[in-house]
């Protein structure tokens, strides 16, 4: 039986790296994570920033909230303190971005963080501070659109 993989990891337009979470994260996603993070992002050892899709994500219990603060405060912070330019996280609901607002505001990252509600206000966030070539775009997000009618 094909198993759905919570979370999808991007890192083919490296130094952007791209994780897409849907569903609900387990404990066991986050330590796999964890160890994904090690192997195939934090191994390059050069500034990146990330984006983090959660608009198919369910909001994560108490348990993975925990974790996720274990994780951010862990051995990994000084690498990410080191390499980690700037991230977005992408919730389309409030209870998903008021998780994710509790997590960041016990773990208190030392790189920019922005959590926002489309994908094309973090992409304009993660592109303005891309270690690379940084945009020098307005930091007014993009207006957004309108369906077509």
């Amino acid at each position: 039986m094909l198993q759905l993989v919570p979370v999808a990891l991007d890192t083919s337009e490296f130094p952007l790296v791209r994780w897409a979470v849907a569903g609900r994260m387990t404990v066991a996603d986050v330590d796999e994570l964890r160890e994904r993070y090690l192997q195939e992002v934090l191994v390059h050892a050069e500034r990146f920033v990330q984006l983090w899709d959660l608009s198919s994500a369910l909001p994560p219990d108490p348990r993975v909230r925990h974790a996720m603060v274990e994780l951010s405060t862990g051995p990994l912070q000084a690498h990410e303190r080191r390499f980690l330019v700037a991230e977005a996280w992408v919730a389309t609901t409030w209870l998903v971005r008021g998780a994710l607002s509790a997590v960041k505001l016990i773990t208190r990252p030392s790189y920019l963080c922005r959590i926002v509600g489309t994908l094309d206000e973090a992409e304009h966030f993660v592109h303005r501070h891309h270690p690379l070539h940084p945009r020098r775009l307005s930091s007014k997000p993009p207006e957004p659109t309108s369906p077509p009618r």
